[in-house]
């Protein structure tokens, strides 16, 4: 019931309207766009695994906050360099009046020869993050959290964009408004940690503003 009613309140903050049925059970709910404002949608279902304990996922310490996505990267493990990584065209969404929980977008880039995971995700402005899935199932919108390591293959990307894999700050500490900034941490199998700022847009932003360039350190 905890997990239903925290997925359900993150579509919320997505730009999901749902019943109220939706809201106390694992039913299927009519909802509209998932990812924005202005576009109606299918059937909305969510599901999710059972919630872990929190000591079972990493909240580790991030840059400071800026505008400008940073990043620095931390302890790459052996056969991948610590700049092979890189984020781009990351920024997370102001949240709605109420809505304890906010999505984040990012794209990241493997320059390096060799393949990578995605372990785990932190950010010290919200109690935990985790990373969702939205699809599409026979004209049905599903939404997921995905609990295993997500990989990156060697020249590959991982896109973390509106309507399908996305970040779920859970539990935040205070509402993300437009003109803030959000640091993460995330940490990799073989490139180890790395820290970037993501500037909070609008409730129904698409993407990162254009100047909104990385930064390696």
């Amino acid at each position: 019931m905890k997990t239903t009613f925290l997925i359900a309140l993150g579509a919320l903050s997505l730009g999901v309207a749902l019943p109220t049925a939706a809201l106390i059970g694992p039913s299927p709910a009519q909802a509209g766009d998932p990812q924005g404002l202005e576009h109606s949608a299918p059937l909305l279902r969510m599901s999710a695994a059972e919630d872990k304990a929190a000591a079972g996922h990493a909240h580790g310490a991030a840059a400071g906050a800026s505008h400008q996505p940073e990043q620095v990267a931390a302890g790459a493990a052996a056969g991948q360099s610590a700049d092979a990584i890189r984020i781009e065209g990351g920024f997370v969404r102001a949240m709605l009046p109420g809505a304890p929980v906010g999505g984040g977008y990012l794209t990241v880039i493997n320059g390096g020869t060799a393949d990578d995971r995605l372990l785990t995700i932190a950010s010290p402005s919200a109690g935990q993050v985790e990373l969702h899935d939205m699809a599409m199932d026979n004209g049905v919108m599903t939404m997921r959290r995905i609990d295993e390591a997500v990989a990156i293959p060697a020249g590959g990307s991982l896109a973390l964009s509106p309507g399908g894999k996305h970040l779920m700050f859970m539990a935040v500490k205070q509402p993300f408004r437009v003109g803030d900034s959000v640091p993460v941490t995330l940490t990799f199998e073989k490139a180890g940690s790395l820290s970037t700022t993501l500037p909070v847009l609008a409730p129904n932003a698409t993407a990162a503003p254009a100047d909104g360039a990385h930064a390696n350190h």
